[in-house]
């Protein structure tokens, strides 16, 4: 049986079974009972469906962050098929408005930067322990970008102490 895809009150991953399914922008989460019901991401989905199907006077008031944030999110969730990553990348990058043009690699790239601190200084990376110029987390970890770029596809926290990023 797989694990449920939920977060605890503590932001750890839920240790129950996903004995249920959950549909949060269109992707399909396995989840344990607790985790079943839908919160905010599927708030927004209805509203966005919404303005699509139905005609809707005051159309423009609906805060377009909202929809922007949830194309952001599904393709983060296409490339990666993580929940976690995917809206960690989506509110880390939803702000720039100069990424319209830019494909999938190249938003990870802003966002990998955006997760990297300080500039590049020459140490030791922490992942591939190899010597070149690497960057500091928030918490103070060295990373080179490659490493980090690989790491930030699969998870959303420091891959030394484990604090989300």
């Amino acid at each position: 049986m797989q694990r449920c895809c939920g977060i605890t009150r503590g932001r750890a991953r839920c240790s129950n079974g996903a004995r249920y399914e959950t549909t949060i922008c269109n992707a399909t989460f396995k989840v344990c009972k607790h985790h079943q019901n839908k919160r905010l991401l599927s708030g927004w989905e209805r509203e966005i469906s919404r303005r699509e199907t139905v005609e809707l006077p005051g159309q423009d008031e609906v805060p377009l962050d909202v929809e922007r944030w949830v194309h952001l999110f599904h393709e983060g969730w296409d490339n990666t098929k993580n929940i976690y990553v995917s809206s960690n990348f989506a509110t880390a990058i939803f702000r720039h408005h100069d990424i319209a043009n830019y494909n999938f690699d190249k938003k990870h790239k802003l966002y990998t930067s955006i997760k990297l601190n300080s500039g590049p200084i020459l140490d030791t990376c922490g992942i591939c322990l190899e010597d070149r110029r690497v960057y500091r987390t928030e918490c103070d970890h060295a990373f080179c970008k490659n490493c980090m770029r690989e790491w930030l596809l699969r998870a959303t926290t420091c891959p030394q102490c484990r604090r989300i990023l």
